[in-house]
């Protein structure tokens, strides 16, 4: 219970989440998100059969999943102010690597256990990056010039 009341305090800290919000515009982009199936995937075996043509790629850990249609969940500032669909229920994932990878790599930037501009090799304890490339930064991979001797410039634009 102590926990939840934390919780609960740190998300008021967070401020109103419908605060600079385009209520209809949230609405009108679930809805219209709502509306989007991805046709073929009530059979996932022949949706994956047909989008991937290399069966070498093709290989699924696990049971098969099939889909029933789009859903989704927009937070803001700890808040859900938009769902639709079935948001809850398991979905197969695929090609989510470098999304789930960026997620991680924030969160451990944020707390200070990723340094950007500190080699991997210092920071992480797996062999391969000591030996492969042992002078490349998390910046540097991102960038993908794994650490080669230019850069290459980044603009990136904040959003809500």
């Amino acid at each position: 219970m102590e926990q939840i009341l934390a919780d609960l305090e740190e998300a008021d800290e967070l401020g109103d989440p419908w605060e600079g919000v385009d209520a209809k515009a949230v609405r009108h982009a679930a809805r219209q998100q709502a509306e989007c199936p991805v046709p073929g995937v009530e059979d996932m075996e022949s949706y994956l059969a047909a989008q991937v043509s290399d069966t070498s790629h093709r290989d699924v850990i696990g049971p098969l999943l099939d889909g029933q249609g789009a859903s989704g969940v927009i937070v803001r500032r700890g808040t859900v102010i938009a769902s639709w669909g079935q948001p809850t229920r398991a979905e197969m994932a695929y090609s989510a690597t470098k999304s789930v990878l960026s997620l991680v790599a924030g969160i451990a930037h944020d707390d200070g256990m990723l340094l950007l501009d500190q080699a991997v090799s210092a920071q992480i304890d797996v062999p391969q990056f000591a030996t492969a490339r042992p002078y490349a930064t998390p910046r540097s991979t991102v960038m993908e010039n794994g650490a080669v001797a230019f850069t290459v410039p980044v603009n990136i634009s904040p959003s809500l």
